[in-house]
């Protein structure tokens, strides 16, 4: 898996709701995550009542197919630790533009988290 992303690791998750759980798991309280305005319903689910709860993390959702909103986000929120998107997305499958947002994320010390579901690694 980790070669067809060129990356170093992988881990392999039964359900995308147990990955993202774990992914959340790098966060603190009080830390702030932007994710796209639309992700699937167990995501945002997970987001708002689960992580959000139990973890006190703050939940932003944008139009992230503008990269000056995220731009704008980023400036405005006082803790942003990542963002997660979904892409293509889930309903209505927007594209977002993870190169440039992985600019940002890298310059900013932010975690950048795809969730690719619709798009496979062959993709």
């Amino acid at each position: 898996m980790s070669s067809l992303e060129s990356g170093k690791y992988s881990i392999a998750f039964s359900s995308g709701c147990a990955a993202i759980t774990t992914l959340m798991m790098l966060l603190e309280n009080g830390d702030e995550v932007i994710s796209s305005e639309e992700i699937s319903g167990s995501g945002r689910g997970i987001f708002s009542r689960v992580i959000a709860k139990k973890i006190s993390i703050k939940f932003n959702y944008i139009d992230c197919t503008n990269l000056k909103t995220v731009e704008n986000a980023i400036k405005t929120m006082k803790n942003v630790k990542m963002i997660f998107l979904e892409t293509p997305s889930n309903p209505c499958l927007r594209l977002n533009d993870i190169e440039e947002i992985a600019k940002l994320c890298k310059i900013e010390k932010i975690i950048l988290a795809v969730d690719s579901t619709f798009a496979t690694p062959y993709l």
